[in-house]
């Protein structure tokens, strides 16, 4: 939880004051950004042209397309998520030393991150972001991973 859309009518109200409430219990600050309207989600075709380069990455590396989405969430989403400073980043980092990821192999990450959602709670700058980092990481590689 994190991101909370409040209506006229008040629904989500109670959502976020439960939120809110739980973290002030446990002695957490809350920072809040209140924007009016909605924010706008990514475009569909922002989440299509990922799964053609994650598939296209995955034959480009000879990984199945699970190991792929793995591998970039552990070389690139996660180093991002945890670079945005907000709440995000506190889930991330915090579910991450709670299972001594760090300390893991390889596979014993990506085990464990493979549910995680990464790309998904990205802002569409940061998705832009990671988008950007992934052409050009794979065209060094050989990989020209192209807008369509």
């Amino acid at each position: 939880m994190g991101s909370f859309v409040i209506k006229p009518n008040m629904s989500g109200w109670n959502l976020f004051n439960g939120y809110a409430t739980k973290l002030l219990q446990a002695n957490k600050t809350i920072t809040i950004d209140v924007i009016e309207g909605e924010r706008k989600k990514r475009s569909l075709s922002a989440n299509a042209l990922q799964a053609v380069w994650t598939q296209e990455i995955a034959d480009h590396l000879g990984l199945s397309e699970i190991e792929c989405r793995c591998y970039l969430k552990r070389e690139f989403g996660i180093p991002i998520i945890k670079a945005c400073g907000d709440y995000r980043a506190e889930m991330i980092i915090d579910f991450l030393e709670k299972h001594h990821y760090d300390f893991l192999s390889v596979e014993q990450q990506d085990h464990l991150i493979k549910d995680l959602p990464v790309t998904r709670i990205m802002k569409t700058k940061e998705h832009k972001t990671y988008m950007d980092r992934l052409q050009r990481f794979f065209a060094e590689q050989g990989l020209i991973l192209e807008v369509r």
